[in-house]
């Protein structure tokens, strides 16, 4: 009995004992359960972003369509059409537009193309000149946008061509004539100097959109001036029309106050500092050499009284200095005038024909009429003499421009007063005996006078 009074003691103070152990860990359980439940409920919200993520494609691009169709009504509804323009060079038209009292640009879908913040947009075409005309198929599309006073470029598509930073922005004209990329340029103005700046949209770095920084007061392109007759009746006088064409490669001619200096824009290089007071393009030169032609690129250059040649294609300045230069012709020889004296240089600048005359003209037909004292004569470009340096004067019956190619060899001369005719190879035509002396066209010959006696003389 003792035994089992010992047992029954042991269970009944067991049970409380094993009861609370079995209620603390059912309460630690539900207390790791309650911890875990923000983790799941984290967890299930980043599968379901994930499966969001992973929706169909081609429900996001309706959604996407919708809310693009619902922005372009908002925009109907909100927008002021300024102005409609097609680009023929993309086939599509494009609207300048205001809402709330900023402008942008709107494609021919009603997509923003320029965003609506701007105080002024413009077609960049339209801000050139007559002169500029050549530029507007290469500008078509172009916008200048404006805020405050800075102004910036964009493509028709919408794209940046030019930060907005500047006061101005304005083409060079003469540039559109070449199809070069690198020419496809515009002046920018920054406080208060001009640069330059490249508008090909395939250059996107900031950094070389900037071709000249800003610190001139101008450029100009380098263009030739050719000259056109119209054929007029012959009592009237004829009209020459004058058409300037760019020079390849492409240059500037940039000025800093009362200084001139000139870059290479197609080689993206300066050619001569800011430092002459004058710059002139001279002329495009062929030479033979053997079977091949060179071509030279040439400009004269002045420093106070002094003027040089330099060539830019060899980008050399020549050593001669004088106070005047003439073009070359295609001997090459150049009539230059040195200490007032006259002669002719060779293209490296050195002399052929001596500076040791009074007077001299350019070669025309392959002589170079000069004078030596009061006497005039004719010397070829191997330095011989073809006219005698005998006579009172000597000049080319008919201008330069004479079309017909034997009235342009016909040289009038004077010796004792008297006028006679040569051509250019010192053969005599007339004596000098005559008071006046013409060309007559109609008869193919010459009209003469003596002591009031008229007279006709035959060309052959």
């Amino acid at each position: 009995m003792a035994i089992k009074f010992s047992v029954a003691r042991w269970h009944f103070w067991l049970f409380p004992t094993f009861f609370k152990v079995v209620l603390f860990t059912f309460s630690m359980f539900v207390f790791s359960i309650g911890c875990s439940l923000p983790t799941f409920a984290q967890e299930f919200e980043q599968e379901e972003q994930a499966d969001e993520k992973e929706s169909d494609p081609k429900k996001d691009a309706q959604e996407k369509s919708n809310q693009e169709k619902s922005d372009q009504k908002k925009i109907k509804q909100d927008t002021l059409v300024l102005d409609s323009i097609f680009v023929q060079k993309y086939q599509v038209g494009l609207k300048i537009a205001e809402v709330k009292g900023k402008l942008g640009l709107l494609g021919d879908t009603n997509q923003v193309l320029i965003p609506f913040q701007y105080e002024e947009i413009k077609e960049f075409a339209k801000t050139l000149t007559a002169e500029d005309s050549t530029c507007t198929q290469r500008f078509e599309g172009m916008m200048r946008v404006r805020n405050g006073k800075l102004y910036a470029l964009t493509s028709g598509e919408g794209k940046p061509l030019t930060a907005l930073e500047y006061e101005n922005i304005v083409p060079i004209g003469l540039l559109c004539q070449s199809s070069n990329p690198l020419c496809q340029v515009a002046k920018v103005k920054q406080n208060g100097f001009w640069g330059i700046v490249d508008l090909n949209p395939a250059v996107i770095d900031p950094s070389k959109k900037i071709v000249i920084r800003p610190a001139y007061d101008d450029f100009i392109a380098v263009g030739k001036v050719v000259e056109k007759s119209k054929k007029k009746e012959a009592a009237e006088q004829a009209e020459v029309e004058k058409q300037t064409y760019l020079i390849r490669p492409e240059m500037l001619i940039a000025r800093k106050g009362q200084k001139f200096g000139l870059y290479d824009l197609s080689a993206r290089m300066p050619l001569l500092k800011t430092e002459y007071d004058e710059i002139v393009f001279l002329q495009e030169l062929s030479v033979k050499a053997g079977k091949k032609s060179e071509n030279f690129v040439l400009f004269k250059v002045r420093k106070g009284a002094i003027w040089q040649y330099y060539n830019a294609t060899k980008r050399e300045l020549l050593p001669l200095e004088a106070e005047a230069v003439e073009p070359f012709s295609y001997h090459p020889l150049a009539l230059v005038r040195q200490k007032n004296k006259y002669g002719f240089v060779e293209l490296s600048g050195k002399a052929k024909i001596a500076l040791a005359y009074d007077y001299g003209e350019s070669f025309r037909e392959d002589i170079a009429i000069l004078r030596k004292g009061k006497k005039y004569g004719a010397l070829s470009a191997e330095n011989k003499e073809v006219i005698k340096f005998e006579y009172e004067s000597l000049q080319f019956l008919t201008p330069e421009s004479e079309p017909n190619k034997y009235y342009a060899t016909l040289v009038l001369c004077k010796k004792n007063g008297k006028m006679g005719v040569l051509n250019h190879k010192g053969e005599e035509i007339l004596p000098c005996l005559y008071d006046k002396i013409s060309l007559n066209r109609d008869k193919f010959g010459l009209d003469a006078e003596k002591g009031g006696e008229k007279s006709f003389h035959a060309l052959q």
